[in-house]
């Protein structure tokens, strides 16, 4: 059985996609699609009504730390606190991963592109402080 789920690239040129994680290896898998060695789960606190959703993001707990650490400016804006490294977008079910459930997945990644250039742009020009 596949679960489905949404990787978040860290670098902004490379656009978020569709993986199936498979289910008898999902730890596994997490932490190779992430690149990672330490997961860390993160619930999602958007202020973005157009990407609620019932999801968690996994990401590297040791992102932060890692040389030349990659603000993930996506992940980000779902957790409401800044993450660093690739990030995956999965449901949440309390206790074990499922297959992400959203009912208009790219009217979802459309919304949450459009946020990651906004906010993109106010790094470039000193407008926020996120990734300083």
């Amino acid at each position: 059985m596949k679960i489905p789920a949404i990787l978040l690239p860290a670098a902004l040129p490379e656009m978020p996609r569709p993986v199936d994680l498979v289910s008898v290896e999902t730890l596994k898998s997490l932490r190779e699609f992430i690149g990672c060695d330490l997961l860390e789960r993160v619930r999602l606190d958007s202020q973005l009504e157009e990407i609620e959703t019932n999801g968690v993001l996994w990401i590297d707990e040791e992102g932060r730390c890692k040389n030349s650490p990659q603000i993930n400016i996506r992940a980000s804006i779902l957790a409401g606190t800044e993450i660093y490294g690739n990030a995956l977008l999965c449901g949440d079910s309390g206790v074990d991963i499922v297959g992400l459930n959203l009912p208009n997945t790219a009217k979802f990644m459309l919304c949450l592109e459009l946020e990651t250039m906004r906010l993109f742009h106010e790094i470039q020009t000193g407008r926020t402080s996120i990734g300083n």
